[in-house]
């Protein structure tokens, strides 16, 4: 009896390898806002997410997925104000082994508004995506 419940375990493991098969996911928002009202007033916001998936994997490889959604306003109301805005998203993928899929999603919003006179507003956006595979 315990002959061929060994030997129907191990037709069910050939028949579907792919029972262990994972996903690596990794979700990120941020949302930031900097309001200067009056006058002679300094304001700064600022959104950074990064993420870093890493896989050594010779069986069932996992795909990897990264989404960064950043949202910056600055508004400006008077005079002589000054807003910086800054969003930052990294995303570093590697996979060695048996590599699989590999999806980077960036989304960076950036809303300025000035009102008033003399009024000075910075706004920044930087993205970096990086996916490496390494097969042997």
């Amino acid at each position: 009896m315990s002959h061929k419940l060994f030997s129907l375990s191990l037709a069910f493991g050939i028949l579907i390898p792919n029972v262990v098969l994972a996903e690596q996911v990794i979700i990120q928002q941020g949302s930031t806002a900097a309001i200067a009202v009056g006058n002679n007033n300094h304001a700064a916001s600022t959104v950074n997410q990064t993420a870093t998936q890493n896989q050594n994997s010779y069986f069932n490889p996992s795909q990897q997925a990264i989404t960064q959604q950043g949202q910056s306003n600055a508004i400006a109301n008077g005079q002589n104000n000054t807003v910086i805005s800054n969003i930052e998203q990294n995303t570093v993928q590697n996979q060695s082994g048996v590599p699989s899929n590999q999806l980077g999603v960036q989304n960076a919003t950036s809303n300025s508004t000035a009102i008033g006179s003399d009024n000075l507003i910075i706004s920044e956006t930087g993205q970096y995506n990086q996916q490496n595979q390494w097969s042997y």
